[in-house]
C-alpha cells in the first residue's frame, strides 16, 4: 500500500516460549507449511489489492457505427451483422465502506479522498451485514460473539480485531504484559515495573515502604488526553474507587534540547496469523512545553514538564 512498508514480524523466541508453555499451538506460518499459509491469507490479498490498486469490472462502451468494423473488412463505415458497435473496457472498482457506526468525520472525509464509496445498511443493528461492503469501520470495540452473528464474507474486513480491549485499556495492557514477563522475562523486560490496583494494591504497598523516595505515575484505567494522571511516592495516595496503573517513573529520560517527548510509530496490522504488519514510513513526537528538571516533591504538579500530552500543553501559555 502507498505509504507503507510492509514488514513480515515474527518473534521466533516469543513463539517458541509461548508454545512451551502450551499457550499456542503451532501454525502453518510456525510450520514453514507454505501452501496452508498461502492459502490463510488469500483473502487478505485480494482485498489488499484491491485497496491499493482498484479491481477492474467490465463496462460496455457504445462506439461509433462502422468503427470497429472497419479495421476488420476494410469496409468503412459498413457495419459487420456479427458486430453491434461495442466494445468492453476495464474500469476499477471502488471499495465500498460502511460508516453506520463511526462517528469521526475525518474517515468519512479521507474515504471520500480516495475514491471510496459510502454505503448504508438497511438494517440499524450492530450485526447488519448485507454484504455491500468491503470494509466496516466502527468505534466500537468488537467482541468474537458480534462477528459471529455478523458473518463476515470473504474480502470484508473490520477495523478491529476481537478483544481488542485487552490491549486498549491500561489495565488489561498492564496485566497481559506483566503475565508475559513471567513467562518470557528477558524478551519483557522493555517497559517499567507496572501495578495494577486494587488487585496489586498490597505489592505496591510493599514497594513504596522500602523505596520511600522514588516516584510513581499513576493513571486512571479509561483515561486519556492525560486526564487523572498523578505522581506519588505513597500507596495511600491511590484512589479506593475506580481502577489504576501505577508504574515506576523514569526520572532519567531522553531529552530533546532539554525537553522530554515521546515517539509514536504507527502500524496496521491485517492478519494474527500469519502475521501482517505494515509499518508507516513516518512517525509522531510529542514535546513537553516546559524544561524538564528531575521530578521531587517540589515539581510533581508541573504536567508541562512530565507529561507530553497535546490536549495539556496547547494550554501552556508559557510554554515553548
Amino acid at each position: 500500500a502507498p505509504g507503507h512498508a510492509e514488514e513480515e514480524v515474527l518473534d521466533v523466541q516469543t513463539m517458541e516460549g509461548l508454545r512451551a508453555e502450551g499457550l499456542l499451538e503451532a501454525t502453518p506460518m510456525h510450520r514453514g507449511d507454505k501452501d496452508d499459509e498461502d492459502a490463510a491469507s488469500a483473502a487478505d490479498t485480494a482485498l489488499e489489492r484491491l485497496l491499493a490498486e482498484g479491481g477492474e469490472e467490465d463496462e460496455t462502451v457504445q462506439e461509433p457505427p462502422g468503427k470497429a468494423d472497419a479495421a476488420d473488412d476494410g469496409a468503412p463505415g459498413v457495419p459487420s451483422p456479427a458486430v453491434k458497435g461495442k466494445r468492453k473496457r476495464k474500469k476499477k472498482a471502488r471499495v465500498a465502506v460502511n460508516l453506520d457506526t463511526c462517528s469521526y468525520s475525518v474517515v468519512a472525509e479521507v474515504a471520500t479522498s480516495l475514491g471510496w464509496r459510502v454505503v448504508e445498511e438497511d438494517d440499524a443493528s450492530r450485526t447488519a451485514n448485507s454484504g455491500k461492503w468491503n470494509v466496516k469501520w466502527t468505534d466500537r470495540y468488537v467482541f468474537s460473539q458480534t462477528l459471529r452473528d455478523m458473518k463476515l464474507r470473504r474480502g470484508q474486513r473490520l477495523n478491529h480485531f476481537p478483544a481488542m480491549y485487552e490491549v486498549a485499556f491500561k489495565c488489561r495492557m498492564a496485566s497481559n504484559l506483566n503475565r508475559m514477563r513471567k513467562l518470557l522475562p528477558d524478551l519483557y523486560k522493555f517497559y517499567p515495573d507496572t501495578w495494577v490496583m486494587p488487585e496489586d494494591f498490597a505489592a505496591f504497598q510493599k514497594v513504596t515502604h522500602e523505596h520511600r523516595n522514588r516516584t510513581y505515575i499513576v493513571k486512571p484505567n479509561g483515561g486519556c488526553q492525560g486526564a487523572g494522571i498523578f505522581f506519588t511516592r505513597r500507596a495511600a495516595d491511590i484512589p479506593k474507587e475506580g481502577r489504576w496503573v501505577a508504574q515506576r517513573y523514569m526520572n532519567r529520560p531522553l531529552l530533546i534540547d532539554g525537553y522530554k517527548f515521546d515517539m509514536r510509530v504507527y502500524v496496521l496490522i491485517t492478519s494474527v496469523t500469519p502475521l501482517r504488519v505494515y509499518v508507516f514510513e513516518e512517525g509522531l513526537a510529542r514535546f513537553c512545553t516546559t524544561p524538564y528538571e528531575g521530578i521531587s516533591t517540589k515539581n510533581t504538579d508541573d504536567v508541562y514538564q512530565h507529561l507530553t500530552n497535546y490536549a495539556i500543553n496547547k494550554n501552556n501559555q508559557a510554554g515553548g
